[in-house]
């Protein structure tokens, strides 16, 4: 796509605004009535951000501000120059200091600011021989919408654009205005005037809606499109960005997995870099690719400009990050991958066992990858769930065996599933309704922030599966509580997933022949009616955040066989994501799947593989494993007893599987320790069953085992033969085996 931005030889980008020095708290807190640690001073101020980005990139680049006569000033003049800026219209007045912001970050990543602008030379600059001389020769405007806020500015701007414009020059705007803030009837027509002349616009989220005067994503691109903007870059931030323009192309690109530590400037070195490049007669989607290296670039050190990035800096950065990207994935980051023709995938881990939880974090930790643990309605909500835990008992579950096996917290992501009125079902809809807004609020304000929203099922009296609409109207009335949970406890927004089209949780109760994918109808329908009544209910910010649709794609596995995924079934369901790029599918019970059908699953928009039932399978595996072992190598120690325990509590407790096993005494014996659907899992938390584990573990700890009895028992597990045994480390390993299909099915392997 070429360019339509005037080239770089027609003279430099230049931008107007304030300048000013950063000083940061280095504590985390609540604003500076006490004593703080700081460091700085930076180089600051949006616009000189922006510039330093362009003239780092090798654009030609000049600013237009003003800085106080003092050290401040010359740390952003000397900045600039260094980073190849002109700084000849930059006035240095006499007698007010440079502009300042302090800046401390609380807890939930906001800050706290304290700024001197209003009187402070930052916004005290006008119309001289020098800005006359530089507007005049220079190929393009970009104007930050915070720059509106100061008079001089304004008129500084007002004669820029005509000149420039005049001479084939070309405009970009940065809206750098929220939502909340109401301008004065003036300076929203002079904003008005320079988005509807702009060449190219660079918002970030709710900016878009407040340019384009209209609310929602498509109806603001579109409006914008038709008052004559050329090209939109929508800033996302950890989602990556999409670029439209008026002949209907799209193109969404993915943001670099890095540790964030300052974000302040970001978005700004993104706009520099997409800017620089597409004068230097870059295509939009290899600058996209820059744009998003500037920005993650930026946030990885302290100081609004100080990750600003060369060419040379950003391809080194690009050549490593993505690497690591491959490992570290954002859910949000799922659909702009598929389309980017690079799909990553991640697991979803869906267990409350502390063995399965731990082997999940230890791997996230050894591959830096993403670790996505989930918890379902059942199993953990505000009145317990059958684990006998909350939702903050579950976080703090997580985040003990994360600080345990030295997981670093940003790699870890809680969602919760199935949430909605399923587990009071058998109440009327409305008591069944008002309980599952307390658990989603409950699992908000625990720290979960993946929600899949599921209240497809009827509740007393109802039919056993709701329709659409229905299902919508409560989906949503249960987003609303989490969204106002959300705002009330800080930190992120969650993003959800919608759809209901999933196999039993747990497993089909009987053997299994075929499995029909979703209609892609079915879909398309489950999207539009959920879209339209979000939108009624004022939900549009919600639903923009929904990242994926759960669709049966063609697998499942019973108590006694598996259904392996068949692609061949999925063409026009694959055409949904194609005509909604936002969403990905979420597949369900890909359990025993093996990684070539999970690495297809990942390939065709599958990219959140669910896994609960395999890992307590290869779980039990090793303890029976280790139970034929300690039988045969430990005097005293009994014949089976972990078998023989386990076997006494399902027999004696059997509402967890008696509806789901079926046959003679006999099969059901079996099934009860060796079914796929691993109903046993739900007896490991109960007394007598830890005690028997504990008593499995006093057995073997420290231990050596002759070699022979793993080549019987565990033939796979023969190098922990001859050391000093370490049981709950050989469950750590089976479970991790599993683990690793799946992270290699995701593409990070």
């Amino acid at each position: 796509m070429a360019s339509i931005l005037a080239p770089d030889e027609l003279g430099p980008t230049v931008c107007v605004g304030e300048i000013l020095v950063e000083i940061v708290a280095t504590t985390v807190g609540d604003g500076f009535r006490d004593a703080q640690p700081l460091i700085g001073p930076f180089a600051s101020g949006a616009p000189a951000i922006f510039i330093s980005q362009c003239g780092r990139l090798g654009g030609r680049a000049a600013m237009v501000g003003a800085v106080g006569d003092d050290d401040f000033g010359r740390v952003n003049t000397d900045r600039l120059k260094r980073d190849g800026v002109d700084v000849s219209a930059i006035s240095i007045d006499p007698e007010y200091p440079t502009g300042s912001a302090f800046v401390r970050y609380r807890k939930d990543g906001s800050r706290d600011f304290v700024y001197n602008i209003a009187k402070s030379a930052a916004a005290r600059f006008g119309w001289t021989r020098h800005v006359s001389d530089l507007i005049n020769r220079s190929g393009h405007l970009h104007v930050m919408g915070s720059a509106l806020s100061m008079p001089s500015a304004r008129d500084v701007i007002d004669k820029a654009v005509d000149v420039i414009k005049s001479r084939g020059g070309t405009l970009s705007v940065d809206p750098n205005i929220r939502k909340e803030l109401r301008l004065d009837e003036d300076t929203e027509r002079r904003f008005a005037k320079l988005v509807a002349a702009a060449d190219l616009l660079l918002p970030s989220g709710e900016e878009l809606e407040r340019a384009a005067g209209v609310e929602g994503e498509d109806n603001a691109v579109r409006r914008l499109l038709e008052l004559g903007v050329k090209e939109i870059v929508l800033k996302r931030g950890a989602a990556g960005a999409t670029y439209f323009n008026g002949q209907g192309e799209r193109i969404d690109i993915p943001a670099f997995a890095v540790e964030e530590i300052d974000p302040t400037g970001a978005g700004d070195c993104f706009g520099g870099a997409y800017l620089t490049c597409r004068r230097l007669g870059m295509p939009a989607q290899d600058a996209l690719t820059y744009a998003a290296a500037a920005g993650a670039r930026n946030v990885t050190v302290r100081g609004p400009m100080e990750g600003a990035g060369t060419r040379e800096e950003l391809d080194a950065f690009i050549s490593a990050t993505e690497r690591r990207s491959l490992m570290q994935i954002h859910l949000s980051e799922l659909a702009a991958l598929r389309i980017a023709g690079r799909p990553r995938g991640i697991t979803s881990v869906c267990s409350a066992h502390p063995v399965v939880l731990r082997a999940a974090l230890r791997h996230g930790r050894q591959h830096a990858s993403t670790v996505l643990i989930e918890a379902t309605c059942n199993q953990v909500n505000h009145r317990g769930g059958y684990t006998g835990m909350t939702p903050k008992d579950f976080a703090a579950l997580v985040e003990k065996l994360a600080k345990e096996e030295g997981c670093p917290g940003h790699l870890v992501v809680l969602g919760g599933d199935h949430l909605g009125p399923n587990p009071w079902r058998d109440r009327p809809a409305e008591e069944a309704m008002a309980e599952a807004e307390k658990m989603v609020a409950a699992y908000v304000e625990a720290g979960f922030r993946k929600i899949h929203l599921d209240a497809s099922m009827g509740c007393l009296g109802e039919p056993q599966a709701l329709d659409d609409e229905t299902t919508a109207h409560r989906a949503a009335r249960l987003a609303a509580v989490a969204e106002a949970s959300a705002r009330r406890n800080g930190g992120a927004m969650p993003v959800y997933i919608l759809g209901t089209e999933v196999p039993p949780p747990g497993g089909a109760d009987h053997a299994l022949t075929a499995i029909e994918p979703t209609a892609a109808s079915a879909a398309r329908q489950t999207i539009d009616v959920h879209r339209q009544v979000f939108e009624k209910a004022g939900l549009q910010e919600a639903f923009a955040r929904a990242i994926g649709l759960v669709v049966q794609p063609g697998v499942e596995f019973g108590n006694h066989n598996v259904i392996l995924y068949d692609r061949s079934k999925i063409e026009t369901l694959q055409q949904v994501l194609t005509d909604e790029p936002q969403f990905v599918f979420e597949a369900h019970s890909t359990d025993y799947q093996g990684t070539r059908s999970l690495g297809a699953l990942v390939e065709d928009g599958f990219p959140i593989l669910k896994v609960g039932p395999e890992l307590t399978f290869v779980l039990r595996e090793a303890l029976y494993g280790l139970d034929l072992i300690a039988s045969d190598l430990v005097p005293g120690y009994g014949e089976r007893p972990l078998h023989a325990a386990m076997e006494a509590l399902m027999s004696a407790h059997p509402d967890n599987w008696n509806r789901h096993y079926h046959g003679t005494e006999g099969e059901k014996r079996w099934l009860r320790h060796y079914s796929l659907s691993d109903r046993i899992r739900y007896y490991w938390t109960s007394p007598d069953a830890q005690s028997a584990v504990e008593r499995l573990y006093d057995a073997l700890r420290g231990r050596l085992v002759p070699v022979p009895l793993f080549w019987q028992h565990m033939p796979a597990a023969q190098q922990f033969a001859e050391a000093p045994l370490d049981p709950e480390e050989v469950l750590i390993w089976r479970v991790t085996r599993s683990l690793a299909d799946y992270h290699a099915a995701c593409g990070a392997g």
